[in-house]
């Protein structure tokens, strides 16, 4: 019993494993796709896996991510409206993926400047002391409330919160840390600190360039324009132009992605075709095989059946040559007067036949003799035996006719 119940807990914390591993890949290609522009796909990839049944606490996890997807492309009606389906799939779900749910209301709230009620949301995960989550959900969660703390001009609180959300970036995801630079340009900038501002501006390029997250190169540009336009400084004509061309460069490789994603389908939708195509034709050769064993098993049949007949004919028509060769041998009528009335009742053609069977031939060299077929030397047989009167085969073994 021991032994059973020790194997289940294996059995089901391995695949609690799997399971996790598995929402983990999907999560990290998600944000992937997402830090990339490549919204739409990652739109169709939840969307593929959710269509596949899963259960509430995978379908849960998805939805979730769903709702990121729309976070980040600004629509935050329909990430809020993902995030209230994940949060009613997640009766069953994990701890863990109840404060993800949690935290993402923060986040999407703070997006759409909606700060009041991500404050209250961010509050109480404080007051949890951000069970559950990641490090880097909780370095974002910080970031927030320190720019929450920037927008009621409680600047020293905000510098703090975002050193406490940059450490814990640089323990989770270096890559994030363009988000958080990009609120202490902001920061400095209204503070009057201009030159420290342009060294984080410096520092966040350079970790979105080895990231390769053009989104973040825009958005700490844009940052730093904002402070050099508010300040009046001349610097910010060229930034303004440094902007415009990243903007520019976003614009084609999200056109790209979409090229890329429409000449995937389109392949997928070719690729179906042709299996369709070959599935059609498979059937049409599979019919069109049968029907020629068909055929040919009639086609054999049928000359099987003609052979027989024509061997049984043959068979007959020796059997009557036989008959009619022994009838001649015996000697009955021998008066020339049985003769005439041979020659009288018989035709020349009659005649002839019975000559041939006198000198053995058989039914297919009478046949070449005479020009004429079987069939009729055969009917010839017939009629010689009605003209001689005879009513069975005894009486014509009986008798020898001499022509």
């Amino acid at each position: 019993m021991r032994e059973k119940l020790y194997l289940f807990i294996v059995l089901f914390s391995a695949n609690l494993f799997c399971q996790n591993i598995i929402y983990e890949d999907i999560s990290k290609e998600i944000s992937k796709l997402n830090r990339s522009g490549r919204y739409v796909e990652s739109q169709k990839r939840l969307s593929l896996l959710i269509e596949k049944n899963p259960t509430d606490t995978e379908k849960s996890h998805l939805i979730l991510l769903l709702a990121q997807t729309y976070r980040s492309i600004n629509d935050y009606n329909t990430a809020l409206k993902y995030l209230k389906e994940a949060s009613a799939n997640s009766e069953h779900s994990s701890e863990k993926v109840k404060s993800e749910i949690q935290a993402e209301f923060a986040f999407v709230y703070f997006d759409n400047h909606q700060y009041e009620e991500s404050e209250k949301i961010m509050h109480k995960i404080a007051l949890e002391n951000y069970k559950s989550l990641s490090t880097i959900d909780k370095a974002y969660l910080i970031m927030q409330q320190g720019y929450v703390s920037f927008l009621k001009k409680n600047y020293v609180d905000s510098e703090k919160k975002y050193k406490q959300s940059i450490a814990l970036m640089r323990k989770s995801n270096s890559c994030d840390l363009p988000v958080v630079h990009g609120k202490q340009i902001e920061l400095l900038g209204k503070i009057g600190k201009l030159y420290e501002a342009e060294k984080i501006y410096e520092e966040s390029m350079k970790i979105a360039e080895s990231c390769k997250i053009l989104k973040y190169q825009m958005y700490v540009t844009d940052e730093y324009k904002k402070v050099l336009i508010r300040l009046k400084n001349p610097k910010a004509i060229l930034y303004t132009q440094k902007y415009d061309s990243l903007n520019a460069r976003f614009d084609r490789d999200h056109k790209l992605s979409l090229m890329y994603i429409e000449n995937i389908e389109h392949e997928q939708k070719s690729k179906k075709t042709l299996q369709n195509n070959d599935f059609i034709k498979s059937i049409i050769y599979g019919l069109s095989l049968i029907l020629f064993l068909i055929i040919i098993y009639i086609i054999t049949k049928k000359n099987k059946k003609t052979n027989l007949e024509k061997q049984k004919i043959e068979e007959e028509l020796v059997k009557m040559k036989e008959q009619l060769s022994q009838y001649l041998q015996v000697e009955h009528f021998n008066s020339n007067e049985q003769k005439n009335f041979y020659h009288e009742k018989l035709t020349e053609r009659q005649i002839e036949l019975i000559s041939y069977l006198e000198k053995g031939y058989s039914n297919k060299e009478i046949a070449d003799k005479m020009f004429i077929t079987e069939a009729t030397v055969k009917y010839h047989i017939k009629n010689i035996y009605e003209i001689l009167e005879l009513k069975n085969r005894k009486e014509f073994f009986a008798k020898k006719i001499k022509i």
